[in-house]
Order: structure tokens, then sequence, then C-alpha cells
């Protein structure tokens, strides 16, 4: 015959479970409701509490609002918690994850699309063209107030540059090119190779200053070609010009396209 004592009774064990499911829902509203919290404070403080004109401070103003409604939402979300019952809790909680889980899909459909129309705008969906053999470097005097770069290095093989950045740091960076500017190039260099090989070479005949310094590698095991250019020199030579110019541009657009890496 059974004992009466053999086995637990079945109303503490039920009530076992009924416990450790609340907590379940209640670990699930409490992160649901701070996500929620968060998004929505921040959108509404964006929309309507974040001045013209903030520039940088802006998100961080955003935040704040959203931090704020994390914990008004966690403060509700509690007040369910500590009050509510089992019911309420359990189906609050389903609500609240399901308007998490869509609201992360949809903010993570807005990001893939606008990375995409961001890349589309910038080039960068584009191919590179086919790799090229050749090195082009440029140093830039010091005596130029305007430069971008004091010296560059640009690869035809990878389509990548180095360059030592303006400033008392001298930091040496690397990033890489997008298919307009790989384009651009590589017609200018190609242009550069034919006229130095005329017979009457380019900026030989003027005696200003040197605005810019250039060394040119047709292939690997090849000699450098070096080229000094005037200001009259560039105003005469219109492709060399252009050139000098994308040279300018490559670090100032990496930058703006946050594509540089530097040490």
């Amino acid at each position: 015959m059974t004992s009466e004592n053999s086995q637990p009774p079945a109303s503490g064990a039920k009530g076992l479970g009924a416990k450790e499911r609340r907590v379940v829902w209640s670990v699930l509203l409490l992160v649901a409701a701070a996500f929620l919290g968060l998004a929505a404070g921040t959108a509404i403080g964006a929309r309507f509490f974040v001045p013209e004109g903030s520039g940088l401070a802006g998100p961080a103003i955003a935040l704040g609002y959203g931090l704020v409604g994390v914990a008004l939402s966690l403060v509700s979300a509690g007040l369910l918690i500590w009050k509510g019952s089992n019911s309420a809790l359990r189906w609050t909680a389903l609500g609240a994850m399901t308007v998490t889980v869509l609201l992360v899909g949809l903010l993570s459909w807005r990001a893939a699309v606008g990375r995409q129309q961001l890349n589309a705008e910038l080039g960068l969906d584009q191919p590179l063209p086919e790799p090229e053999l050749w090195t082009l470097s440029a140093r830039l005097p010091e005596s130029d107030p305007t430069r971008s770069y004091r010296e560059i290095e640009v690869r035809g093989e990878d389509w990548t540059f180095n360059y030592v950045a303006v400033g008392p740091e001298a930091a040496q960076c690397r990033s890489e090119l997008i298919a307009t500017e790989a384009q651009a190039l590589s017609s200018q260099v190609g242009s550069l190779v034919r006229r130095l090989e005329e017979l009457s070479p380019p900026c030989v005949d003027s005696d200003d200053p040197t605005r810019l310094f250039l060394t040119l590698r047709d292939a690997p095991g090849t000699p450098f070609r070096e080229l000094e250019a005037t200001d009259a020199c560039l105003k005469r030579e219109s492709d060399l010009a252009g050139l000098a110019f994308s040279l300018r541009r490559l670090p100032i657009d990496a930058v703006n396209r946050a594509q540089v890496e530097c040490q």
C-alpha cells in the first residue's frame, strides 16, 4: 500500500512552477520595457526637444530623453510585476516582446536601406577597375597652406593609398579608393606616362618654387621617374593639375566617408 508521504504534494509542485514562470515573464517584460522606453524617449526627444542647430550635441540630448523613457518604462513594468496578476503579466510581456521584435526588425531594415542609399551616394556600390601595376607617390611642401597631406602613395594594383596626415602628430593613415577615384587616377596617370615619354617633358622651364613633388613607377621592378611641378607648370599642364587636385582630395574624401585607419 502506497504511503501518503511517498510523493510531494501536487499543489506544492504547481505553486513552484507558477513562481518560476512569473520570474521569466517579469524578466522578459523588463527587457522589452527598457528597449521600448529607450526607443520612444529618444524619438520623442529628437522630435520635440532637440533645438535646431544643436549639431553634434543633438544625438546626446535625444539620448538623454531616451534614458528618461527607460526609467519611466521600468517603473511601470515594476508596478505591474509587483501588483499585477499572472495573466496580466504574461499577456503584457508577450505584447511588449512582440512589439520589441517588430521594432528591432524595422530598425534593422531601415538601417540596411539607409546604408545602401549612402553607399550609392558615395559611389561605394560601384566595382573598382581592373588592377594596374603603377605606384604613384607625391609630396607637398610645408609652405603650402592648403595641403591635405604631407606625403601620399597610391597603388593601382589594389587601389589603396597611404598618406602622412597634416598636423604635429604626422599620423600614418591608410584608406581605399572608390570606383570614381580609381577611374580618374587611372586616366590621369596614363596621361602623365604619355606626357613623360614625349621629347619635351613638362615642368623643366620654370624657376618658381615647387608646389608638387611626384614619383611614378610604371610597374614593380621598373625605375622611378620624378617630377617637380611649379605653379606655372600646373597652370600650363591641365592633366597634371587634375592629377594634383585628385591627390589632394583623396584624404579629405576618405575622412568624410569614415574610411580611414590611422596610427
